[in-house]
Parts: C-alpha cells; structure tokens; sequence
C-alpha cells in the first residue's frame, strides 16, 4: 500500500486570509482536494493547524487528522508528521504519495500513473512535470523514510530531490498538477478552470 498525505497546514502569506477554506463550487477549497484523494485511496492523512482548519471542515470516515502546532517551520514539519505516522502504524506501507491542499483539481488519472510508477519502481521518486514546472502529487518510495525525517523548513522533500537526480523519475502531468491557490491570482485562475471544465460534470 502507499500512504496518501494531504498537506494542510501552511500559514496562507501570500494569500492574506486561510486559503484552504476558500469556497470553489459548493466545498472549500482543502475539502474538494480530500474527497479527490479519498477518490483513490481508503485511508487518508490530513495534516492541519489546530486553529485555522480543524473544526472548519466536513470530516469523513477514513480521513486522519494530524495536527501540526509548528506550521511557522515550514512544510518539512508536515511531511515529518505524516513520515513518522505511516512508520508507526502503518509498516507495510511501500510509500508515501504527497498532495497539497490547495490543489484540488488533480487528475485522478494523473495519481493512479503516479501510483503505478512508484510500485514498480520501489527506490525512486516520482514526479509530475507540466511545460517544465515542478507539480504535484510527489510519490517516495519506503526508502526515503529515514531522509525525509530530517528535511527542515518550507522545502519539504524538494531538498532530496534535487540531491538525488538519478532517482527522480518524471512524469507528464497537466495543467491540474501544477494549479495551487497561493495568491489571489492563483485563485481566480484555479475557479475559472473550474467553473469551465469541472462544475458541469457536477451539476
């Protein structure tokens, strides 16, 4: 199995007010990005900040929520959280595939080649590109457990990354692996792509 971690818990900066709780169709934003993991995957990990979001959203079954109190630290504190979560409960984990929470139009094609990529390719790590941006989900393999319990401020797993260029394996994504909600824009652009090509398919 892998485990699927949702990373929640950032401080919102550039936007100026808690961006996972943004409306987009009738969910927040943080919301729509779970029910697309939980899609794909029967147990979630959501890491959130204790004020900010928990108790601010729906919750559902097969969803851990982990909080994260040191968000100021960075995202390597969150995927520290979720590493050490799945080393201890969950043994016969083989990975760890990484969303963030403010992307909440990634294509569920797009995880499940992830998804296979990483399976048959245990040791590497595997990454979506889109017309040369870096995107998400980022797939681990077990391997990288131990180093990505060290990693430390707002780079998360990208410092391993670009340590271990031989064991990075890209994959072509689409505009969704790369559409996030850091800034007003980004949100404006994010409910534009949404009202045109997913609403419809919700009504």
């Amino acid at each position: 199995m892998l485990g699927a971690v949702i990373l929640g818990a950032g401080l919102s900066r550039r936007m100026g007010s808690e961006k996972l709780l943004l409306p987009i169709g009738r969910k927040r934003i943080l919301e729509k990005t779970i029910d697309g993991v939980a899609e794909s995957f029967g147990d979630v990990i959501v890491i959130v900040t204790r004020n900010a979001i928990l108790g601010s959203i729906e919750t559902g079954k097969g969803l851990i929520y982990l909080v994260n109190d040191q968000p100021e630290l960075g995202q390597s504190t969150s995927l520290k959280i979720a590493v050490a979560y799945l080393a201890k409960h969950y043994p016969e984990c083989q990975g760890i595939l990484v969303f963030l929470g403010d992307q909440p139009l990634v294509s569920r094609k797009l995880v499940g080649q992830i998804e296979q990529a990483i399976m048959k390719n245990p040791t590497s790590i595997i990454m979506p590109e889109y017309k040369g941006q870096k995107g998400h989900p980022v797939a681990f393999g077990k391997c990288w457990f131990k180093e990505l319990l060290t990693v430390s401020g707002d780079a998360g797993g990208r410092g391993i990354i670009k340590e271990h260029t031989e064991a990075l394996i890209k994959i072509q994504g689409d505009r969704t692996c790369v559409m996030d909600a850091d800034t007003p824009e980004d949100y404006r652009r994010l409910l534009e792509y949404y009202e045109k090509e997913w609403s419809e398919n919700e009504n």
